[in-house]
């Protein structure tokens, strides 16, 4: 199914699939997020779950924000 994002939704969500790809560790986009945007909402947050450690990943995607 395809979920159209904003540009600012795909930046985010490229940068976590990089981090995941480089750590080799499976994540998905779950929850409201995609419902909503099933549905035509508004969204104010992603849900993301990951095969590893949650720590790991967010400390990878938070590199890839660094300046």
């Amino acid at each position: 199914m395809y979920i159209k994002c904003n540009d600012k939704e795909l930046e985010v969500l490229q940068k976590i699939a990089l981090s995941a790809e480089e750590l080799g560790m499976p994540s998905y986009l779950i929850g409201g997020f995609v419902r909503d945007k099933i549905l035509g909402r508004e969204t104010k947050d992603m849900d993301i779950v990951c095969l590893g450690d949650g720590i790991e990943l967010a400390a990878k995607v938070a590199e890839k924000f660094a300046p």
